[in-house]
């Protein structure tokens, strides 16, 4: 069974062990195994080359600790060249959105203002996904075809 690799960024990852099992259970659906590389805050030692290439979605609270904010990793890894589909979320919506909005603003990242349903997001994200990694396999096999 392939693989589906989240690196999550969070610091109370036992609060979202349904959630995680509702992830398990629609990855099932498409023959994957879910793969979580987790942490608790962005370690200053952290280098964003190793993960790269591997992970298919990053998962970031807003409030992490050592008081670190999400947006400020998402931030660190677009300006370190990564760009990963990218879900940000807090059960605090006015921070999140004072935080993401207006000069704030990030590019190319989904939000998520409650923790309610937070795993029917997670799961949308999946399917857009696997449905990237499907559209790049029938072009690519398409242009074999071709030659």
């Amino acid at each position: 069974m392939q693989e589906f690799r989240i690196l999550w960024f969070e610091d109370n990852l036992k609060d979202f062990d349904d959630v995680i099992a509702a992830i398990q259970s629609h990855l099932n659906i498409h023959t994957r195994k879910l793969q979580i590389e987790h942490y608790e805050y962005y370690p200053e030692d952290f280098d964003v080359k190793l993960f790269e290439p591997q992970y298919c979605l990053l998962l970031v609270d807003l409030n992490l600790k050592n008081e670190q904010k999400g947006v400020n990793i998402i931030k660190t890894l677009q300006e370190k060249g990564v760009y990963i589909d990218t879900l940000l979320y807090s059960n605090n919506p006015k921070e999140l959105i004072l935080l993401t909005e207006g000069k704030n603003y990030i590019n190319g990242i989904h939000r998520h203002a409650t923790l309610g349903s937070i795993d029917e997001k997670i799961n949308s994200l999946i399917d857009i996904n696997l449905y990237k990694e499907y559209m790049a396999y029938e072009r690519a096999r398409l242009f074999e075809l071709k030659d």
